[in-house]
């Protein structure tokens, strides 16, 4: 059977040279998408594997962390001392074999190991080379370190995240990584789409910080439009009302009401609900420039006032069914079981080798002809060390005990 039929990527090979979040979950969305994603991590392995072990991982014994699951589900794990002229020259030979390169490492340390572009490309011209740093190898910060959170502040996120009166806040979710990853993955589908019609490969350059910048088209728009600082406002937008966080029974819901009309319809379901005047809420205007302010607040506090006494459930399926849009502020673990996730099947239950159980998120891509289910990492790394130096470089098993203990692998 065509390997195409159920794996959209099944006939391209990845290979991935990267840790933490970035570089990884753009390798596990390709592989989730069919492709095979060869993981090299040195021979003492990833980092992440035990950086965020979890106590119940500890006192059971986990060989890795659900961290390090959920950023390399199907890949192939090999190990590879880089450092090393044999480890380069093996490293050489995979490149020959792939079809795109991933790596997240800083520009300094691609420098030192000879993984640059220009290094890669001459082993493989049609390679489709995909470098993600923080702030890219062509800006004047290029050898600064970077994480989530610094991308974050420096792409103009952390800025108007939180409240007027509380300190800039971290996105709770690593979004920097994330953004990046998925820009990355982008990239390379055009790539080698590219690459089917002129026969070149790609050279693909993904920051951080770009990414987070590009997540601002919609806010920049009120600086360009008036030269405006966008100030924290927490779950609020200036000039439209209901749009807020607000208090329930048992926690929180948000109603986000932009559409004129469904900002009308939810002052007068409110109302209704709670015997008061609609005609007293209604608004003078529509046009979000010259709503008041004490008028935005006068509605809010009609809308608490009505949230406060019901269960959020109860609001949120009270409103949705009359076209008013809301949402449950769910924590993780209400998330999990709730029916659209459930629905939806975004989480599942996996035992590795070993039999320990993980429980990681599946591809958010649903996709009508990919039928790829989602595996575990192996509990050592260099797992897939046989199968891929001898099936893919044709080296013996002789060869590869050799390398291992010149500890190479």
């Amino acid at each position: 059977m065509n390997k195409l039929v159920e794996k959209p990527l099944g006939d391209v090979r990845v290979l991935e040279l990267s840790v933490w979040e970035a570089g990884p979950t753009c390798g596990t969305l390709l592989a989730l998408l069919g492709a095979e994603v060869i993981k090299i991590e040195k021979p003492e392995g990833d980092p992440g594997r035990i950086a965020f072990m979890g106590d119940y991982e500890l006192e059971n014994n986990y060989p890795y962390c659900h961290y390090f699951a959920n950023m390399n589900l199907n890949k192939r794990h090999v190990t590879l001392n880089l450092k090393t002229s044999e480890g380069k020259d093996l490293f050489k030979k995979l490149i020959q074999k792939s079809d795109v390169f991933i790596h997240n490492l800083t520009v300094k340390a691609a420098e030192d190991l000879d993984v640059t572009y220009d290094n890669v490309s001459k082993i493989n011209p049609n390679i489709i080379y995909v470098s993600i740093t923080g702030y890219g190898e062509e800006s004047p910060y290029k050898y600064y370190p970077c994480y989530d959170t610094i991308a974050q502040a420096m792409g103009g996120i952390i800025y108007i995240t939180g409240h007027p009166e509380t300190p800039p806040a971290r996105c709770g979710a690593s979004i920097g990584d994330s953004a990046a990853a998925l820009s990355a993955v982008i990239g390379i589908l055009a790539a080698l789409h590219q690459r089917k019609a002129t026969g070149r490969g790609s050279k693909i350059e993904i920051s951080m910080v770009d990414s987070i910048v590009g997540l601002l088209r919609a806010i920049s728009t009120l600086y360009f439009g008036s030269h405006e600082i966008v100030e924290r406002m927490g779950c609020a937008v200036r000039g439209i009302t209901p749009h807020n966080v607000y208090k329930c029974k048992d926690g929180w819901v948000v109603i986000i009401c932009y559409d004129p009309q469904q900002r009308l319809k939810c002052i007068e379901l409110v109302c209704k609900e709670m015997g008061k005047n609609f005609e007293e809420y209604k608004p003078e205007t529509l046009v979000a420039a010259k709503v008041k302010k004490e008028y935005i607040e006068k509605v809010d506090s009609l809308v608490n006032s009505w949230t406060s006494t019901k269960l959020k459930s109860e609001v949120f399926h009270k409103l949705s069914q009359n076209g008013i849009p809301c949402g449950i502020v769910y924590n993780i673990e209400e998330l999990i079981r709730d029916q659209h996730v459930q629905s939806r099947k975004l989480f599942t239950n996996l035992k590795n080798e070993e039999g320990k159980e993980y429980t990681i998120i599946t591809s958010h891509i649903k996709m009508s002809t990919c039928k790829v289910n989602p595996c575990l990492p192996p509990s050592k790394p260099g797992y897939h060390n046989e199968e891929v130096f001898s099936k893919i470089l044709g080296l013996s098993k002789e060869e590869i005990e050799k390398l291992k203990s010149k500890k190479i692998i």
